[in-house]
């Protein structure tokens, strides 16, 4: 089964029907865009320091991953970041980012030839709103991590439940993995990379 658009939301469909996507918006500072970083993201969140502890804000725990105790990010701060529902180290989780700073895009999950991109994820599954390119739209922030599930900024994953209905639910190792297929350029990307390699251009300019 594959994801259709369907209305002010999404459905799963057979894949003959499903719908286009491709990651869109600019990546906001603090986004895991390395491997490393996607796939380790609960690891960066282990004890850091000499001491064998961390400073979560007010008080210290033994890992960042320690620090919320059900509070959430407001219980990670100090030596800890809230990450994509994970309260990770914030020096491990900067390393892990180093040397993929030219990625720009990608923050977001755009529906191919609109202008909407995944929002909120609700309970019964994302809602679809006008992207923000900026990317600094939080409802907007997903990543596809290194096992396959969609993870949102505020902590859960998009998950097919047993009724095979789409659901917002936690990033466990029951979450849904999901897998792409049928990948391709669309003709305006392959005629846009022609035209910056012809004329010596590069993604860094300007475009008016």
């Amino acid at each position: 089964k594959c994801l259709q658009r369907h209305g002010g939301g999404y459905q799963l469909r057979d894949c003959d029907q499903g719908s286009w996507f491709h990651m869109a918006n600019m990546i906001p500072p603090n986004y895991p865009v390395s491997n490393t970083a996607l796939s380790d993201l609960e690891a960066a969140a282990g004890p850091g320091g000499g001491s064998g502890e961390v400073t979560c804000g007010a008080h210290r725990a033994p890992s960042c991953a320690q620090c919320p105790q059900g509070h959430g990010a407001s219980w990670c701060h100090n030596d800890c970041l809230w990450n994509f529902g994970v309260c990770v180290n914030r020096e491990k989780f900067k390393q892990a980012q180093v040397g993929h700073g030219n990625l720009k895009c990608g923050s977001g999950i755009r529906e191919w030839n609109t202008l909407d991109c995944f929002d909120r994820l609700d309970k019964t599954g994302p809602l679809p709103y006008n992207c923000d390119v900026t990317g600094k739209n939080e409802n907007q922030q997903y990543l596809w991590d290194s096992s396959g599930r969609i993870r949102h900024f505020h902590g859960k994953c998009l998950v097919v439940d047993s009724h095979k209905k789409l659901q917002a639910a936690n990033c466990d190792e029951s979450a849904t993995r999901w897998e792409r297929i049928a990948e391709f350029a669309p003709e305006e990307t392959r005629l846009y990379h022609e035209a910056v390699k012809r004329y010596g251009l590069t993604d860094d300019m300007p475009d008016h």
